[in-house]
């Protein structure tokens, strides 16, 4: 009744006011609508913001009280794509029906202010940071120009991080820097600075592309300690006060990979990441579980395309949020889990998804799931020319692909394992089970007739990562005959190598390395792989010549630095082993491996106090390294 009586309140302004016709309460935005709108608008509605217009101040939101009303009693306004479900998310931006009422009776009654003292305060906002100013800033060095003739544009930009000592972060905010040329942002580390050659290679600011979808920007970065960060327009960073803050050491970069859309011209991006330090290390350590449909394939006009995919998580552990990912074909995402010997639970209901709305939802409370728990997600997508949002008129087919004309269908799940030990379990059987459906992709390809280089040599390569050598070898071998193979020689040659030598024809495993090496001469990585491989064959000269060249090739390389200090010392080279060493120290200080490796060539050279120091660092950084433990032990009892 309270919406009747507010939308037809003018026709009886001259009647006396009755039991039956007394006028609505008093909504003023001082009181009532503010705090509305501060809750579910102003994350994109501020100046600067993603939306085109700020609604921060009382004027603001007056002078568009009418169309405020009418966005949202369409629904069209605030975006929120989940449905009900069985658990709830926190920052649920949809209005309840009392806010929607109170803002149609505001407009109703001329939307009066009320008494500017009475106003709630507004959320913090320092120079456009929701939390406040940062504890650290770190920004891309220069604006990017977007081209404004392609479609989509994909770039990794490698921020250094300049601390001095390391920190723990426990909220981030992302500022795009320009939000109507950034679709959305996903920021990862690498910790051992390695992306930087990527960069350096590339003729371009940052590097291109992406592997293995939205959660690795590249073969170096990876998700912070278990957790899944990135922006999309309308997202609202957060604190977390769970002991679940990332570790950021002092040596590493943050790698920002922003997507990019034609928006019809040049656009200029100079996107910066704002951190928030704990005081605390983490106490608790998440795990992202990703899973991944490849094998897409949508015929033009097919209107319901679906994909399922399942995964059965081996440990007792809390669900804290789910993140979909998938493109404008997509109509509808249903994520369920069902627990040993019970029914299933909706964690996840979106009717009607939008790629340009696309978010991480976090529970409002954690979900316990039994080990063995079922994760099932069914994406359907809509491949016709009545889809409004189909990119492709008329309709084309469709397969998976990283531009937003091709399709995904991909879940990240952040769980936070019960048993602290368990962590390591569930990342060994997710493992397996990317490679399980990496094979099984390629496998498929193979099938339908797609690319045959490039699908024998992915499925080469899932065998080798399954440990399966021997089925390895022929995909490997078949890819080296086609025309249609993108990867270079080097990277053939090196994964044929890991074959030979896991089948122990170490001579085959060192050709191969020395052919690797050989066709990518300007490759730090495979330089550094291929002369892991020839340690293990033995083929000390030719391992010692690979890491030379890896790190000529990458002057920050501290992994090959490690492993040339162990051969020169094994070698008897005892001070060039420890001037390499020391080099890894200096550019990596967090590095028990390379302490550990130091004080064993410290002490072989007489120098037992700083090897002592040495093994005591190490022990410090790894407290769970027996290694380092064990050699310290022995040092101090031997003097």
């Amino acid at each position: 009744m309270l919406l009747t009586v507010s939308l037809f309140a003018g026709c009886a302004q001259n009647a006396p006011p009755t039991e039956d016709t007394a006028p609505a309460s008093k909504i003023t935005y001082s009181e009532h609508v503010a705090a509305i709108i501060d809750q579910r608008c102003t994350s994109c509605h501020y100046d600067s913001g993603v939306a085109p217009f700020s609604l921060t101040e009382y004027e603001q939101v007056a002078e568009r009280a009418t169309q405020i009303v009418e966005v949202v009693r369409s629904g069209y306004m605030p975006p929120w794509l989940p449905g009900d479900s069985d658990h709830a998310f926190h920052g649920d931006r949809r209005l309840t029906d009392e806010e929607r009422n109170q803002l149609e009776t505001w407009l109703a009654q001329d939307t009066p202010e009320g008494d500017p003292a009475l106003r709630p305060t507004p959320p913090l906002r320092t120079n456009e940071w929701a939390l406040g100013e940062p504890d650290l800033i770190v920004s891309m060095s220069a604006p990017y120009t977007r081209d404004p003739e392609e479609h989509d544009r994909w770039r990794n930009f490698v921020l250094p991080v300049n601390t001095e000592k390391t920190q723990y972060v426990e909220a981030v905010d992302i500022d795009a820097g320009n939000p109507k040329a950034v679709h959305h942002a996903v920021l990862q580390l690498d910790a051992a600075r390695r992306s930087r050659t990527l960069d350096e290679s590339d003729p371009e600011d940052g590097f291109a592309g992406m592997r293995d979808g939205v959660l690795s920007l590249g073969p170096y970065a990876k998700n912070p300690d278990g957790h899944f960060v990135g922006w999309t327009p309308g997202k609202v960073p957060y604190r977390r006060q769970d002991g679940l803050a990332w570790k950021l050491p002092t040596d590493s970069d943050l790698i920002l990979q922003l997507h990019m859309p034609a928006t019809g011209k040049s656009e200029e991006v100079q996107s910066r990441v704002g951190l928030y330090f704990a005081d605390q290390p983490p106490k608790q350590f998440p795990f992202c579980v990703l899973l991944s449909a490849r094998s897409i394939d949508i015929p033009a006009g097919q209107s319901n395309y679906q994909i399922k995919l399942e995964y059965r998580i081996p440990v007792a552990c809390d669900l804290l949020s789910v993140y979909p990912h998938a493109h404008y074909l997509c109509r509808s995402m249903r994520v369920t889990v069902t627990p040993p010997e019970a029914a299933p639970q909706l964690m996840l209901n979106i009717p009607d998804w939008n790629f340009d709305w696309q978010d991480e939802y976090r529970f409002a409370e954690p979900v316990s799931l039994p080990a063995n728990s079922l994760v099932q997600m069914t994406y359907e997508f809509d491949n016709s020319e009545d889809n409004p949002r189909n990119p492709n008129q008329p309709p084309a087919r469709v397969v998976y692909g990283e531009q937003s004309t091709d399709e995904m269908a991909d879940l990240v799940l952040q769980v936070l394992p019960h048993i602290e030990s368990d962590r390591r379990t569930l990342a060994e059987n997710f493992l397996r089970y990317q490679y399980q459906e990496s094979l099984q992709h390629h496998l498929w390809a193979l099938q339908q007739g797609h690319p045959a280089g490039r699908h024998h040599n992915g499925a080469g390569e899932a065998y080798l990562l399954l440990n399966e050598p021997a089925r390895a070898l022929p995909h490997l071998q078949a890819a080296a005959t086609q025309q249609d193979l993108k990867e270079s020689p080097g990277h053939l040659y090196a994964k044929m190598a890991m074959a030979y030598s896991r089948l122990q024809q170490y001579k085959l495993a060192a050709e191969n390395a020395r052919r690797a090496a050989a066709a990518s001469p300007d490759s730090a990585e495979i330089q550094y792989q291929m002369g892991i491989l020839l340690q293990t064959g033995r083929q000390v000269e030719a391992a010692i010549a690979c890491y030379r060249r890896a790190i000529q090739l990458n002057a920050e390389d501290v992994a090959s630095r490690i492993n040339l200090g162990i051969l020169w010392g094994q070698a008897g080279q005892v001070r060039d082993s420890i001037g390499i060493l020391r080099e890894a120290v200096e550019r990596q200080p967090s590095n028990a491996i390379a302490h550990l490796n130091l004080g064993i060539s410290l002490r072989a050279d007489g120098q037992r106090q700083a090897a002592i120091n040495a093994f005591e660092k190490a022990v410090e950084l790894a407290p769970g390294n027996d290694a380092a433990r064990v050699q310290l032990q022995r040092t101090l009892a031997n003097p």
